[in-house]
């Protein structure tokens, strides 16, 4: 598998600060999906052997899972306040 280092288009501070401009909710679910994402590539390199990898990434997942959470609730916080 060969990985991008790019998104055509954007330069990575531009894709930062457009997936920074998200809303809360959509943050979250953006990070909840990259986790997902993560683990499932975790499982894949487990599978051919490759532990230490395998391990880094589900440590990252875990990371990304926990920030979507952060984000999760901070959007519980500001929902109330936001325009509809």
């Amino acid at each position: 598998m060969t990985h991008e280092t790019e998104i055509e288009g954007y330069s990575l501070q531009e894709l930062a600060n457009k997936i920074g401009d998200l809303g809360y909710d959509a943050l979250q679910d953006l990070l909840s999906k990259i986790a997902l994402k993560v683990q499932n590539d975790a499982s894949k390199d487990r599978s051919r052997g490759r532990i230490k990898l395998a391990k880094q990434l589900e440590e990252a997942s875990k990371n990304l899972a926990n920030a979507a959470k952060n984000i999760e609730r901070t959007w519980i916080i500001c929902e109330p306040h936001t325009l509809k």
